[in-house]
């Protein structure tokens, strides 16, 4: 249905203890879906909406471990 009716596929899944998250989102950003999937072959929708935007993974350094020599 996703693929059909939104023009969406999955671009991210990560685990969420045992179950299986899936961020779904068509190729303009127009629409997204957030999905888990449970092993047993139930899945839930936990939102949807419109004009979604990858943001770019930036990861901070720990100004613990910055070395200010």
């Amino acid at each position: 249905m996703l693929t059909e009716q939104y023009k969406e596929a999955p671009i991210w899944r990560g685990l969420v203890g045992e179950n299986l998250a899936e961020l779904w989102s068509s190729s303009d950003g127009n629409s997204w879906t957030f999905i888990i999937n449970a092993p047993i072959g139930r899945s839930c929708v936990l939102g949807s909406g419109e004009a979604g935007d990858l943001l770019k993974h930036q990861v901070e350094p720990n100004p613990l471990e910055v070395d200010y020599k």
